[in-house]
């Protein structure tokens, strides 16, 4: 619902849709949209959106990491010297 905050007539329909119910047309940038409520779930046991962002940006970072040591193992150059 926080998305919604910017289109000010959704924000106030949608949370009185009953499930099964539409509302709109309304006006976006996009074009005209009809929403559909297929149903309601609480968001109680969600993860903040900032949460799942930071989430998101570590697994990128880790898998960099990953793609750069593996870049490394095959451009390595192992020097055995014999005493």
């Amino acid at each position: 619902m926080g998305d919604l905050a910017a289109n000010r007539q959704m924000f106030e329909e949608i949370p009185k849709l009953n499930v099964g119910g539409t509302a709109g047309p309304f006006g976006s940038a996009e074009g005209l949209q009809v929403v559909s409520l297929c149903g309601k779930i609480g968001g109680d046991g969600l993860p903040a959106r900032d949460v799942i962002s930071q989430q998101l940006l570590l697994q990128k970072l880790e898998a960099a990491g990953r793609r750069y040591m593996r870049d490394l193992r095959r451009q390595a150059t192992i020097d055995v010297k014999q005493p």
